[in-house]
């Protein structure tokens, strides 16, 4: 039964990001130089394409690696940015012993989270930027 359920949620990651890119819409692209987790398991490092699609609770987060075309999704709650602070596209990373989890995504109209773990000890931040990219 698990392995049904994973492979649903991996074709409904890719019908809504083969659906999205059909029509041509801006995607944001980053390039990570490390493997890090999101809700759902560990990707690769590599050339990520970054979606965020309206869902019933919150923004839907679909991270899509262009090299293994695989893709992850998570939901994300609306972080409030400081005022008057110039927003910057990107990803934000928590790293620690464990390795580094997506916990941020930045984009010109806000910012979203995606829940985590308490922090631990020697958590520190990796920041990368995310580029706008027409879909074909």
């Amino acid at each position: 039964m698990k392995t049904i359920t994973n492979r649903l949620f991996a074709f409904a990651a890719t019908a809504v990001f083969l659906g999205a890119t059909a029509f041509g819409q801006t995607t944001m692209r980053a390039d990570v130089p490390f493997a890090f987790h999101i809700t759902g398991g560990g990707v690769d490092a590599g050339r990520y394409d970054i979606r965020l699609e309206n869902g019933g609770i919150g923004k839907i987060v679909t991270v899509y690696n262009n090299d293994s075309h695989r893709s992850a999704l998570a939901v994300t709650f609306r972080l409030n940015a400081k005022p008057g602070e110039a927003i910057r596209p990107r990803l934000v990373f928590r790293c620690g012993d464990t390795g580094c989890a997506l916990s941020e995504v930045w984009t010109v109209d806000g910012g979203y989270g995606l829940p985590q773990v308490k922090p631990g000890a020697h958590e520190y931040l990796a920041s990368i930027p995310l580029t706008a990219h027409q879909g074909n």
